[in-house]
């Protein structure tokens, strides 16, 4: 049986079309599978853009953390250097009676209180009651040097009288709170 050429170009035509089918589906075949390990890698990646943004602000945050802990414990060391040493009660009575009488005052403690924290009975703070008497320029010098001191403090009242001669002598009454550790 003779082929004809009609025939020939027929099973041609077959043949190359399979081919070309079948080549087509291997390159779809191929597409989708770059393509899905494309999207796989692109999620991926994504993802760990975002864990690297995260981390990157964590990092920032960690040194604004520690730039506020340094200034915190520069104040820190301020306010303790502030606090009066429970054991230097006594020197810190003779430097307000040393006031008193550099800014021309008679003074007196009326009273002294310790205030002690209730869970581990450490002192806290001494609250003194003074009393002075002089004028009142002579008041107010002992007032800011008081408040001058190295001391952290704080007068929770402050009353003043006059006396003598027309008030020309005042009698000043003060609740001093001095913080202690």
């Amino acid at each position: 049986m003779r082929m004809n050429k009609k025939d020939v170009n027929q099973k041609f035509i077959i043949s190359v079309s399979i081919l070309f089918l079948i080549v087509l589906v291997l390159a779809g075949a191929l597409w989708f599978g770059l393509f899905t390990r494309l999207e796989d890698e692109r999620v991926k990646y994504q993802e760990n853009r975002v864990m690297l943004i995260e981390l990157e602000k964590k990092v920032d945050l960690k040194k604004q953390l520690e730039k506020d802990y340094q200034e915190l414990e520069e104040d820190i060391i301020k306010i303790e250097a502030s606090i009066l040493d429970a054991d230097q009660k006594l020197q810190f009575i003779e430097e307000l009676e040393s006031v008193a009488t550099r800014t021309g005052n008679s003074y007196s403690i009326e009273g002294a209180r310790e205030v002690y924290e209730p869970d581990s009975n450490q002192l806290t703070q001494i609250n003194f009651n003074l009393k002075l008497n002089g004028g009142f320029v002579n008041a107010m010098s002992f007032l800011r040097e008081v408040g001058s001191m190295p001391y952290l403090m704080d007068i929770k009242q402050l009353s003043v009288q006059g006396s003598g001669e027309e008030g020309a002598e005042l009698e000043t009454s003060l609740e001093l709170h001095v913080f202690t550790r």
